[in-house]
Order: C-alpha cells, then structure tokens, then sequence
C-alpha cells in the first residue's frame, strides 16, 4: 500500500491524516516521503521535542502565534485569556521573505498530530489564508497529518480547557472549524512490526480501542509482580510524570559507589533550552544504564533510538559502554541535533537553514523514563506502574513499548478505571477511513492534479485547459476504452 499512499499525497492535493497503531510504520514512511517528495514542503510538530524528533520546526514558530488558546469569533474576549479573530492579525505581518516561503510551499506535513490542539490549527488555518492571499482552506496548501489518536492526547491546562469547550466540541486536530466540510482522507497503516505475537498484539488492539474483556485484564495481570526488583538485565521503569522518572535515576545514579564524571553539551546560534534533546549537563558513572536516544548515524547500525547499554569505562572525554544483549565495548561519540529554519531559494524551492546545534552525548539515564519521552521506542524489558495517574492513551503507550508481554513486569493491576475510550475519535476515524479507495481516487485526481501544476508554470493554459477537456470527454466515451485513454497519456 505504502507506494499508492506516496502517489496519492504526491501526485493529488488530497489531505490526508496518515495514522496506525504503534510500530506500524508511520515515522519510517514520513522520512521515506521527505526524501522522494518533489514538493516544496515543511515539517511542523506541536512541541519542540517532536519538532527535532522530525526534522522540522514547530508550528508556533513557523507561523508565529500566539501561545494563549485562540477562538473563532470577533467578539470581544479579554486579551490576558485568549485571542480572538482580530487579536490574530498583528501576528501575521511577515517579513517578505517569511511572505514568500509560505506562498511557494506545496505541502506541510503535522508529525505528532496526536497532541495538536484543534484551536492551534485554525490559527495555523488563518496564518496561511492571510499570507498566501487565497481564502482557501489553508491557503490552498496540502497537508499530511501524521499521528495515533490513541496515544498521547493535546495537553490542556484546565483554564484554557474551560475556554475552549465553548467554541469546539473536543480539543482534537479533527474538530478545527477549519476541517470542516473538508474532505480529509484517513490512512491507516495495519502491519505491526514491534510485536510479532498475535496474541500480545490482540490484547494490545483491545486496549487502544477501548474493548478490553474480562478475560484481556486477566491476561495483563498476569504480569502482576509487585515486589520485583530488577537483577542483572536490563530494565526501564515507565512513569507518567518527569519528576518520578528523575527521582528514580537519581536514586539509582546515587547509589553507585563508583565516581561520578560530568559532560557539558555545546549549544552554538539558536538553539532554545527549551528544545534541547538532552541534559545540558550529564552525570555519568560506571555502571549507569544509559539509553541511546538516537539511531547510529555512523553506518554501523550498532546501536538505535531506546537502545539500553551499561557504562563501562569513563574519562575526562570519552565513554564507553556495553550494549545491552553484548559483550561488545563501543565508545560513544558526541552527536549533534540541528535547530532549522525554512528559507526560499532563488529557484523557488524550500531549503533548509541550520541556524543553531546542540552537541551532547546522543544517552541519558534510563533506569526510568517518561511515558511521553518513549513514544516510539521499543524496549525488551519494562517495569510499569499504571496505577499511577494515567492520561488517556498513556496505558497503551507504556505496554506497546514493549516487543512481547512476557517482558513487562506490572507494579500495579491493570483494572478498566485506567483505561479511557473516546467515541469521538473512532467515529472520526471511520467516517474518514479511506484505505479502500487511494486507487480510485489517484486515478481520478492524478491527471488533474498535474494539468493545474502545469498551469501554474505555463502561459499556455488555455491549450492546456483545453486538453483536459478533451481529455475528459474522450475518457467518458464508449468508443475509447480505459486502457487506450491511459496509454495516450
């Protein structure tokens, strides 16, 4: 399926939101998309991590809004509360070359999209319609949301949550008013290649949608150790919150007798702290267990983002560490993340500027991590405590990290009063839903699609215009069967 999806978001200006289970695909496909794409194209995430996580910026500050939530309407509104319509227009006075980079790109593509609130996205909305002069749609541009709903929900502080209630029926991306009436094509990918065992698979699927059975918790429950205490192998505690996970690596960092040995990162031009992917600083001892939060760009492959390894020998500079699963010794160099931004070049296509890095060892302590900074990651060994308190889809975050149940230690029971499922999201799903027809709709789009990208770049559209007429026409007609059309173009 993955090469009529490539054609359908390539060669169409079909929306579409491109989602699946966890360790479906979705990531590897995205990077597959940038690197074939001929479009002009940016990348914008909802938070900073997620932005550096893809490669791309964040979506506030590609299109400058406000960080207060905003509302759809002109009446008045306390500025100190939220923004209205009117509030929004100062934000969007860009300079020229900020005027023409948003004129010229063709696709934006939303990572993460799990955790973009529906009021930033009509913001995001109006941004393009103001720049791009065209009260289309966001401008007229394409978009390519990428995402699970299931997993990890927009955050909202509970002020903001009251305002927004008024004006959208949930604080999801589908229930911007800018998608409304807008013909949005839901892609979901369904090979799973983090579990390969039907039966975890099953249970997990039951979790995420919401219809676990009786006999489902029995079976996670199973899994019930609530005294187990880790002894030799490698495990990562998961927890709902950053002051537990750094509680509990501190404990475990402090109770090492050996010394400890500190690594400065070095941050270079505009790198906001507030984005670093790592500690600025980095405590590390012998017989720390660290996890790679990047994949080995070396070529080698020995190692990837969630891998777990045990500090075995450190100096002033250097690092060294056994990987989890090995008796291989690897040093482990610096590595360097890239804050970009987006600029037009004189032939009008979107290139990318670095305009600062962050260079730090690409690890951290990883007796325990956040629920939010594993998405993504697939671990072999996890201790999970969900009766802590959960958010919705956190639960099915913390257990599809791991590639098989036997591998997961429960501190708490699983009980159904952790588990939430939202209606809203499935009957978007399925009112969406197009896997059954990306053939059928490449085949009535592509042509267009590519006559009106000719259009754009000719003087001769009133030929071309008259060619897809006729083209048209001869298609409808019985005289001239499908295969002939197509093989005369």
């Amino acid at each position: 399926m993955n090469e009529h999806l490539f054609d359908l978001i390539e060669n169409t200006n079909r929306n579409v939101f491109l989602t699946g289970r966890a360790g479906t695909g979705k990531t590897t496909f995205l990077n597959d998309f940038v690197k074939k794409s001929r479009k002009n194209h940016i990348i914008v995430a909802p938070t900073g991590i997620a932005a550096i996580n893809a490669g791309g910026v964040t979506i506030h500050s590609m299109f400058g809004l406000p960080l207060r939530p905003f509302v759809p309407t002109v009446d008045r509104i306390d500025a100190n509360i939220a923004n209205n319509i009117s509030d929004l227009l100062p934000h969007f006075r860009y300079r020229k070359d900020k005027l023409k980079l948003l004129r010229e790109v063709e696709i934006i593509i939303i990572d993460e999209v799990s955790m973009l609130r529906a009021d930033v996205l009509d913001m995001m909305d109006f941004a393009l319609r103001t720049a791009r002069r065209n009260q289309q749609k966001f401008g007229g541009v394409q978009l390519l949301f990428v995402g699970d709903l299931f997993q990890l929900p927009p955050v909202l502080r509970e002020d903001s949550e009251y305002i927004l209630q008024r004006y959208y029926s949930s604080p999801f991306f589908f229930n911007a008013k800018a998608l409304e009436e807008m013909d949005l094509l839901t892609i979901e990918l369904t090979e799973v290649f983090r579990q390969k065992d039907k039966e975890f698979l099953d249970l997990l699927n039951a979790i995420r949608d919401g219809n676990s059975k009786l006999v489902d918790f029995n079976k996670l429950n199973e899994r019930y150790f609530p005294d187990f205490e880790p002894n030799g192998e490698a495990f990562v505690h998961l927890c709902s919150h950053n002051k537990m996970a750094d509680s509990i690596n501190q404990k475990k960092i402090n109770e090492l007798k050996t010394p400890s040995f500190f690594y400065n990162a070095s941050v270079f031009g505009d790198f906001k702290e507030n984005m670093f992917p790592n500690d600025e600083t980095l405590e590390l001892k012998v017989g720390a267990q660290v996890m790679f939060i990047r994949n080995d760009t070396s070529g080698d492959r020995k190692y990837y983002n969630g891998k777990l390894a045990e500090i075995s020998r450190l100096t002033e500079d250097k690092v060294f560490a056994i990987l989890d699963g090995s008796d291989e010794e690897l040093e482990i160099k610096k590595e360097v993340w890239e804050q970009k931004k987006y600029t037009l070049g004189e032939d009008k296509q979107i290139k990318e500027e670095v305009t600062g890095s962050f260079e730090q060892l690409p690890i951290r302590l990883a007796w325990a991590v956040t629920i939010h900074k594993s998405q993504g990651l697939t671990f072999d060994r996890l201790i999970i405590d969900a009766g802590q308190s959960f958010t919705s889809g956190q639960v099915y975050v913390a257990l599809s990290r791991c590639r098989t149940l036997e591998g997961i230690y429960l501190k708490s029971k699983i009980t159904p009063s952790v588990i939430f499922k939202d209606d809203r999201i499935s009957h978007f799903q399925e009112d969406t839903k197009a896997n059954d027809k990306i053939e059928q709709i490449i085949e009535a789009e592509k042509y267009h699609y590519s006559i009106k990208k000719v259009l754009k770049y000719t003087d001769c559209g009133w030929f071309l215009q008259s060619l897809e007429d006729w083209y048209d026409i001869a298609k409808s007609s019985k005289k001239l069967g499908e295969e002939k059309t197509q093989t005369l173009y």
